[in-house]
Parts: structure tokens; sequence; C-alpha cells
């Protein structure tokens, strides 16, 4: 099953976009600790058993998650308020969800769902991760249709408005459908975090690299990148580290006018409709182990 982590990706970016911080992401913002305490509410203390009624609930955690942290932080704070006010609103989140469990009629309602809690598929079938998982399809559906509004609500409101985007109504769409997905994924395999906070900038990498070639064109210009995602140090003004080595000898390979990315950008952004074409097993210099390389093709 690949569905959660681009679904919790897409979520993200558009997240990012429309608080205009790098930092919302959906377990940043809470709305994924609110999520399994909206499936946990509805399962252990409404009964429910239903894939999209526990889906429903799960998308209601996260709705609430997200008005909580717009009332606490406002839509464009800066990025320490939103960080302390999606943490504060995670922890209770989360200790809600464990008091839950723990006031449970079951005994047993903590152990069933630990390793569930924790980000996993366990106990759910095929069937029931696919009927859950379509409302969190359909949600990244129209979340892609808002890209280009959401590029320009990402360069501020006053820009989206001048070219006829509503950022308040876009922003109010984007939190909904944004508590839809989450909620959705949540509810069939826990709460997953990292993913969601990675692959958007994984993504953006691209469609930034990618932009960047097509401005270059009429200028006679062909642009070549490489792309990884790995450990970086920050020395002083010069950022430096394996990844960013990685990266360079990735771009050695590729051609005029290609995007080279490794094995794990393309995993990242597995479903994003981000699409490559493999470039065979390569040798970096000065990097261990053979790398497998993808040219991005759209």
């Amino acid at each position: 099953m690949t569905l959660p982590p681009p679904v919790l990706g897409m979520t993200g970016a558009a997240l990012q976009a429309t608080f205009a911080n790098p930092l919302a992401s959906p377990d940043i913002t809470g709305s994924s600790s609110g999520a399994a305490l909206g499936a946990v509410a509805g399962s252990y203390w409404l009964g429910i058993t239903g894939p999209l009624a526990l889906a429903a609930c799960g998308a209601a955690g996260a709705a609430l998650a997200l008005a909580a942290l717009f009332a606490i932080a406002g839509r464009r704070s800066e990025t320490a308020t939103l960080l302390l006010a999606g943490i504060a609103i995670a922890l209770a989140a989360g200790a809600g969800a464990s008091l839950l469990l723990a006031l449970a009629p079951s005994p047993f309602a903590f152990y069933d769902s630990f390793e569930w809690l924790m980000g996993s598929f366990v106990d759910r079938s095929l069937p029931q991760a696919a009927a859950a998982l379509i409302p969190a399809a359909i949600a990244c559906g129209l979340l892609a249709s808002r890209s280009k509004a959401l590029d320009m609500m990402a360069l501020g409101d006053d820009v989206a408005a001048s070219v006829g985007h509503r950022p308040r109504r876009l922003a109010v769409e984007v939190v909904a459908l944004s508590a839809i997905a989450v909620g959705a994924c949540v509810s069939v395999c826990g709460a997953i975090a990292f993913v969601g906070l990675i692959a958007p900038y994984a993504a953006r990498a691209i469609t930034c690299a990618q932009e960047i070639a097509l401005s270059a064109k009429p200028l006679g210009l062909d642009i070549r990148a490489g792309l990884h995602t790995g450990e970086v140090e920050l020395r002083g003004d010069d950022i430096t580290g394996l990844g960013v080595v990685i990266a360079r000898r990735v771009c050695d390979h590729a051609a005029a006018d290609e995007l080279l990315a490794s094995r794990t950008v393309k995993d990242l952004v597995i479903g994003s409709g981000i699409g490559f074409v493999d470039r065979g097993v390569h040798t970096l210099k000065g990097v261990p182990d053979d790398w497998q390389l993808y040219a991005v093709s759209s």
C-alpha cells in the first residue's frame, strides 16, 4: 500500500502554502494526532467499525486540530508560533487518545491499537484500506486542481487576490480537504510523521528545477540538475554534508537539460504525478556503493 505517503506529502505541501510556513505538515500542525484522536473515539467509544465511518471520524478530528491551530496561531504566523502551537495541539490530541484508550470499555484497547498508533496496517485488510482511502484520493485530486492557486497564495494573499483567487475561501477549502485526506489515512494506518514533512520538499525541489530549466530555455541555456535527500550540515553560511556531496555527484551524470534524481527522492514522491525514467546504475565519485538514478520526465 503506497497511498498514505503521497497523501500526507500532498497535504503537507498544500498546508505549507496555506500557512506560508515550511513547517506546516500533517504531523507538525497536529492534524495527524487529531485524526488519531477522532478515530480512537469513533472506534472504541462510539462502536464504529466501518472504514468509511472511521475515516469520517478521523477527518473530524483532523479538522478540529487545524481549526484550533487557526485560532491559536493564525494563518500567517511566525515559524516559532506555528511550531509551538502545533506541538501543543499534537500533544494534547495524543494525550486525549491515550486517555480514551485507557478508559475504554475494553481492557485491551491500548494493546490492540499500539502498533496502529505508531503507524501500521496491522489488522487492516486490503478492502478496508482501499475503502477508507477512497476519500483521501478524492481530496488529494481536488487539492491538486488548486495547485496554481496555492502557488500564488504561497507568495502572499495580495498576490493571490490580484490574479483573481480568494485567499480566505481557498484556505478553508485546503483545511477541509486536508482534514479529509489525513483523517482517512490515519484511520487506517495510524499517525505517520516524517513523510508528510519531507515529501513536499522533494516534490518542490523537482518542480523548482523544472521551472528554472523552462525559464532558461528562451535565453538559450540548457540547465542540468541533480537531486538527493540526505544528511546535511550547516557551517556558518555554507551547507555541507553527505547529502550535498551525493546531489553534486548525481548532477555530474546529468546531461544538458536533464534533471536526475536518486532513488531516495523517487520513492519519496511516489504517487505525486511526477514521472521518472530509469537511467541505470551508476558509480558516484567518492560515494560508496552503486546508485540507481532516474531522470524526471514530467
